[in-house]
């Protein structure tokens, strides 16, 4: 990410707001390389001592989509690529600065399968809308 100079406003201390995203640097060299969510002091979650904070527009604040709010102690699948995924505990929150995407564990649909009640058409078209999900088609 960059961030020109001339475009940064320090924010100090008592204008911090704890768990929000600030760009952060030691000397001020003419752009912003850095981000840390603040903690407290002049350190952030993480911490690691910082001399300046700066606000950053909201817009370049990075963004992690969770499709669900995990639970710690629960299952779940974990990937760095998006690609590759491994099942395993969510120990804490911590654990997700190594992953880039998490996710509820994939069940296969037909292990989870029920048809409804109703005529057997209606079941028919119900299973051939499984089917075609199951495909990539879509219902």
């Amino acid at each position: 990410m960059e961030i020109l100079k001339s475009s940064l406003k320090q924010v100090p201390e008592n204008e911090r707001v704890k768990g929000w995203v600030y760009g952060v640097s030691d000397s001020i060299n003419g752009q912003l390389e850095r981000v840390a969510i603040f903690s407290h002091g002049d350190t952030p979650m993480h911490g690691v001592h910082w001399n300046h904070w700066f606000e950053i527009p909201e817009s370049m604040i990075p963004v992690r989509e969770v499709e669900v709010m995990p639970e710690v102690g629960k299952d779940y699948e974990f990937s760095d690529d998006g690609v590759n995924w491994h099942e395993m505990e969510l120990a804490g929150f911590a654990s997700l600065r190594y992953w880039k995407h998490i996710r509820p564990i994939q069940l296969n649909p037909a292990q989870t399968l029920s048809i409804p009640a109703g005529t057997k058409a209606e079941q028919l078209e119900y299973l051939r809308g499984v089917i075609a999900t199951l495909e990539g088609g879509g219902v």
